[in-house]
């Protein structure tokens, strides 16, 4: 579960933005969208998406569809009369995933009108570079080029290192903050031919990261 202060959440409602298949929606939800910024290490974001019957009429939820098996949706069962507010809670199973999640809930009720609800979760990476593509022209000199690598846990990683899968390609990571800030270092030896190398940055815990290079 989700606690507050791993989860900022931005509830935006969208005038008339619910789509529905036919006729007019009795079935009154307040924000129809709700965008999540998950921090990393978050295992699953949840979203409660509350409504109101304003028809006339009872209504009730027959059927709801999640655009993916990544998400799952309660809601209540049984009648809603008229003037009643409920709610469906929507939990997204994050797992490896990471940058903008984009999932939708078709919410189909026994007036026969189906609306969308939107659920946009932007999963934040443990480790963020400010690049993953160095570039090079063959015959120029062959300075050094850098990335940095900033960790964005509440807890501190360590980057052990960095190597390179070509030759010509030399690697090295350099601590600015010891378990917040890196510096990766890339620096061609030979600008006599071209030359396609991948970069693979070791991080305590963490699936490896990786940058490229191109000398062209």
């Amino acid at each position: 579960m989700v606690s507050m202060g791993s989860v900022k959440c931005v509830f935006i409602g969208f005038l008339l933005s619910s789509w529905s298949t036919v006729g007019w929606a009795a079935l009154d939800w307040g924000n129809n969208v709700v965008e999540m910024l998950a921090e990393p290490g978050t295992k699953e974001a949840v979203a409660v998406f509350n409504y109101t019957n304003a028809g006339r009429e009872p209504l009730r939820i027959i059927r709801v569809k999640n655009s993916c098996g990544c998400t799952t949706s309660e809601y209540g069962k049984g009648n809603i009369a008229p003037g009643q507010s409920g709610e469906l809670k929507a939990t997204f199973d994050i797992g490896s995933r990471r940058g903008m999640q984009k999932k939708t809930i078709e919410v189909t009720t026994d007036d026969g009108v189906t609306q969308r609800l939107g659920f946009y979760v932007n999963v934040t990476s443990p480790i963020t570079m400010d690049r993953k593509i160095l570039m090079w022209k063959r015959q120029e000199q062959p300075t050094t080029q850098s990335i940095k690598l900033q960790v964005n846990t509440p807890h501190p990683i360590k980057i052990h290192g960095a190597a390179s899968d070509h030759p010509a390609v030399k690697a090295k990571v350099e601590t600015v903050n010891e378990g917040r800030d890196y510096q990766l270092y890339v620096t061609p030896m030979s600008m006599s031919e071209a030359v396609s190398a991948r970069i693979t940055i070791l991080a305590e815990g963490l699936e490896p990261l990786v940058a490229r290079v191109r000398i062209r």
